[in-house]
């Protein structure tokens, strides 16, 4: 079991901290609650239908497949290839030019737009279109399957990484609902401070858990 968390941690922590979500929520919260809360739920329902269509290919043929060190090649491989993207968003960061980082894109303007609707199908399309979320959630639900848990312990395990996944966002709805008080001034804030230092957090996290996997990979494998 400490294998397994040791695995889901450091994921959890890289996608709760993911800055183009969290700024969205932000800016979604303090123009419409409902709107912020579409869209958490749709980025909810995404991961969750990648959790889903991963366990459906990886769980039933999970017995069986594991090596003599504890861990199947697949998972192996799949850690392996999560630090490797991990290191790459460390450099990608790392190498950014600061004041075009700190702009804030185009398509941020017509986000305030959004209704409810189309916020919750904007929030599952925003992690069905990115390779690394599946990556990331295949990550989670292989180490899941290389642990042989039973079905409802996997199921629980999976429902508590995919509400820590999405703990920065829940944050924001919580501070930001309607009856807490000065509210707007408290998402602006955090908001401002996770623009700020969401550079540094994510390129530090990267380099530190890309390692982290990598190392987890090649172990795996026999290699080191």
């Amino acid at each position: 079991m400490f294998d397994l968390w040791s695995t889901l941690v450091p994921l959890i922590v890289i996608n709760a901290i993911v800055p183009v979500q969290i700024a969205v929520t932000a800016v979604l919260v303090r123009s419409s609650y409902l709107t912020g809360s579409a869209w958490v739920a749709g980025t909810t329902s995404g991961r969750a239908l990648q959790g889903l269509l991963f366990a459906l290919v990886l769980l039933p043929d999970r017995p069986g497949i594991g090596d003599v060190n504890g861990h199947s090649p697949v998972v192996s491989t799949l850690l392996f290839v999560v630090g490797v993207l991990l290191l790459g968003m460390a450099l990608r960061k790392t190498l950014a030019d600061p004041a075009a980082e700190a702009a804030p894109p185009a398509w941020m303007a017509r986000v305030e737009t959004l209704r409810p609707s189309s916020a919750y199908l904007s929030g599952a399309a925003y992690m069905c279109v990115s390779p690394k979320f599946w990556i990331f959630t295949l990550g989670v639900v292989g180490a899941i399957a290389d642990a042989e848990l039973a079905p409802a312990r996997a199921t629980a395990v999976f429902l508590v990484f995919l509400a820590l996944a999405q703990s920065g966002s829940l944050a924001l709805l919580l501070i930001g609902r309607p009856s807490s008080p000065r509210a707007e001034e408290a998402i602006e804030r955090l908001a401002g401070s996770l623009q700020r230092h969401s550079r540094g957090v994510t390129a530090v996290a990267g380099l530190v858990f890309g390692a982290w996997f990598i190392g987890k990979g090649l172990q795996g494998l026999g290699v080191w």
